[in-house]
């Protein structure tokens, strides 16, 4: 391991303080458990607890990265004993508590996630991969709790329990949009029930786009305490989000696919296209957020082109500019040299 730590701090300090952030992420997880069983017998929370979930999930993993990475830079025993240990206390609280296995599976992985993330500080990974593991690991944590889930509720896991569902949460959002009076808004039944309908193909983007951002905010911030600590790492102190030239060229033939598609038509190749493209549009909207300051920065002719094409493109349609942004990162990450 090529990370080091500074002398200001004694090792078994360091090791008490990681410690200590391991269990203050296990304590975290099992209040997550609790406030879940009670919210479930007498709805105690005014609102859909998602956000407070992924929010303790980012605590989590921040600290159980830090801890583990602290732990096992000093002794791979005791970090795999303290992993174990963590997993075992949350795993027999949620029995006890006799949480549904959905949310016990949540909440216990964070820890898998974190410990992923540390190993990823230790090898001195680049950013894009570190997000990209942690946000798969999250990904099949949530994919297998809404399975379990579903077949809890079905009793089976088949094409027309799907269906089922998905028609049981179309009329739950029409039901809730009706209560908001929709009809001022200039929307009919019939728009409300296409716009869920485009949404149910491009879900799988959605749920990779919501696990790499929760995946990005944990990492960075797991990178700032790990320094915070004394780590002593190049690779860590300056860690740009780069993306491979394949992950360039991916995004911009889905882009074209997209572009020269019929806009009426909904074909598998143009569905494939534009969740791949949903998929590498966050990483490529933050190196495109880069570039732009960079262009912006810039004086000439083609500086104050650029700012004029953003500008017009802002107030014409502002959800295209996310699109703008995304393709010049993809552009600027496949050809670094013409910026």
């Amino acid at each position: 391991m090529s990370i080091s730590f500074n002398n200001t701090v004694s090792s078994a300090v360091r090791r008490a303080k990681a410690l200590f952030m391991l269990i203050v992420a296990c304590a975290i997880s099992i209040f997550v458990i609790v406030l879940n069983k009670v919210n479930t017998n007498a709805q105690v929370l005014p609102y859909d607890p998602t956000i407070l979930f992924l929010l303790s999930f980012i605590v989590e993993t921040m600290l159980t990265a830090v801890s583990v990475s602290i732990i096992m830079n000093q002794s791979k025993g005791l970090a795999i004993i303290s992993s174990v240990v963590s997993v075992t206390v949350i795993w027999t609280c949620a029995f006890l508590l006799e949480a549904s296995p959905s949310i016990t599976l949540l909440c216990l992985c964070a820890i898998p996630v974190g410990i992923t993330v540390a190993l990823c500080f230790l090898g001195e990974c680049e950013k894009a991969h570190t997000v990209t593991a942690a946000a798969t690991v999250f990904a099949i944590a949530l994919i297998s709790a809404f399975l379990i889930d579903h077949y809890a509720s079905y009793g089976e896991i088949s094409t027309a329990s799907f269906t089922h569902f998905f028609n049981t949460v179309k009329q739950s959002f029409i039901s809730t949009f009706s209560e908001m009076n929709y009809e001022a808004l200039g929307l009919s039944l019939s728009d409300l029930s296409e716009s869920f309908d485009v949404l149910i193909p491009i879900l799988p983007s959605v749920i990779m786009i919501i696990v790499s951002i929760v995946a990005y905010i944990s990492v960075s911030l797991a990178r700032l305490i790990f320094l915070g600590q004394g780590a002593l790492s190049e690779r860590l102190e300056r860690w740009p989000l780069k993306m491979s030239r394949m992950a360039s060229i991916v995004f911009l033939i889905a882009f074209l696919i997209i572009s020269l598609s019929d806009s009426t038509g909904a074909s598998l190749t143009v569905t494939s296209a534009l969740n791949i493209m949903l998929i590498l549009s966050p990483g490529f909207l933050l190196i495109g957020i880069r570039s732009s300051v960079i262009h912006l920065k810039r004086s000439g002719f083609f500086g104050m082109i650029f700012i004029a094409m953003i500008l017009f493109t802002s107030l014409r349609v502002p959800s295209f500019l996310v699109i703008i942004i995304a393709t010049l990162g993809a552009l600027d990450n496949l050809f670094p040299s013409f910026r």
